[in-house]
């Protein structure tokens, strides 16, 4: 079983409540300093994705104030003129969510 691994069975663990950390994180032998470096980097994972969420949503709101006809696709080439990363999937998520009431 990979550390990956064992760190997901640990927060499965926890989440339930079956046993206290450090009980877990003995049994599943992962040391604790690991557990929590692991811990904050899915946080600062989480954070940097929220804001490039945030980020590529207000492009989109931006594009479709000034081509309300755009659709998905238009939109998406848009954004990579503007030198933003989008893929066709991350685009229509966000301009679903942007056009939705």
């Amino acid at each position: 079983m990979t550390l990956g691994e064992r760190i997901d069975l640990a927060r499965e663990a926890l989440a339930q409540g079956l046993a206290p950390l450090p009980i877990v994180l003995s049994a599943l032998e992962i040391p604790r300093a690991t557990w929590y470096y692991y811990r904050k980097q899915k946080v600062e994972a989480d954070r940097k994705r929220e804001e490039e969420d945030l980020r590529l949503k207000r492009a989109i709101e931006e594009v479709l104030l000034e081509h309300p006809e755009y659709g998905y696709r238009r939109i998406g080439q848009e954004l990579r003129r503007r030198g933003l990363p989008s893929t066709t999937n991350a685009s229509t998520a966000s301009y679903r969510t942007s056009t939705s009431p």
